[in-house]
């Protein structure tokens, strides 16, 4: 004679419970938020406190009582400074001449990062790692050290270069005129080239090799491929 067996009950006394979708969300946004607390203060404390204490100072302007031998107090004058500098010429003068060498600035040094990005395309993958690292180094340098070097190379004194240039019979100086414009060009080019080569390589880096077979099929040569392939189908190409 079979007897049947009933499956053991379960517990009730500890139900087990299971957090909702909505409550896991709020606790991962807040390990989240406290990850970029450290950045979200420094941000604060370097970036968005300075700037509302420079426009809160700029609101205010300095006066002496007097004939100028008294204290100098601060008083609230609005926007009367703005209006100031936007009715003086050369604040206009000094804007637009900013205007036109970053436009050929940055024109220039995209251009050479995507020329460099397309020869590094086209090279071994073992020897691209070297040249990505050696054209990254500028980058990494600090801004203030690679102003410092090269504020000593223009250095009309001590300049290794211009005593090239004095032993080849010619004379050369880096301040001055349109050179200063061409020596400030050449230093923010060098420290940025590099960083904006890597973007560029990387887009390259997701194109399907396949368009390139085909194009080689097609007949198209490297530098076709190049123009018509890989600068306009690249991801987030500005071209």
């Amino acid at each position: 004679m079979s007897t049947l067996t009933r499956p053991p009950k379960v517990a009730t006394d500890s139900p087990v419970r299971r957090s909702s979708p909505r409550r896991a969300g709020s606790r991962g946004a807040r390990k989240g938020l406290l990850f970029a607390l450290p950045f979200l203060l420094g941000f604060l404390a370097t970036y968005v406190v300075p700037i509302g204490y420079a426009f809160s100072q700029s609101l205010r302007e300095k006066k002496s009582s007097g004939l100028g031998f008294g204290p100098t107090r601060v008083v609230f004058t609005g926007f009367s400074n703005f209006a100031s500098i936007l009715g003086d010429g050369d604040f206009w003068s000094s804007t637009l001449r900013t205007l036109l060498f970053s436009a050929a600035q940055i024109t220039v040094m995209l251009g050479l990062a995507l020329l460099l990005a397309l020869l590094l395309d086209g090279v071994a993958a073992r020897t691209v790692r070297f040249f990505r690292a050696a054209l990254l180094i500028p980058y990494v340098v600090p801004a203030v050290v690679s102003t410092v070097m090269w504020l000593f190379l223009y250095s009309p004194t001590g300049s290794p270069l211009l005593d090239l240039a004095h032993r080849a019979g010619t004379d050369v100086t880096f301040f001055g005129g349109l050179n200063t414009y061409l020596s400030l060009g050449n230093l923010l080019t060098w420290q940025g080239i590099g960083f904006n080569m890597i973007l560029i390589s990387a887009s390259l880096q997701a194109l399907p090799r396949e368009l390139y077979e085909a194009a080689r099929l097609d007949g198209a040569r490297e530098w076709r491929i190049a123009w018509s392939v890989k600068i306009p189908t690249s991801p987030g190409s500005w071209c």
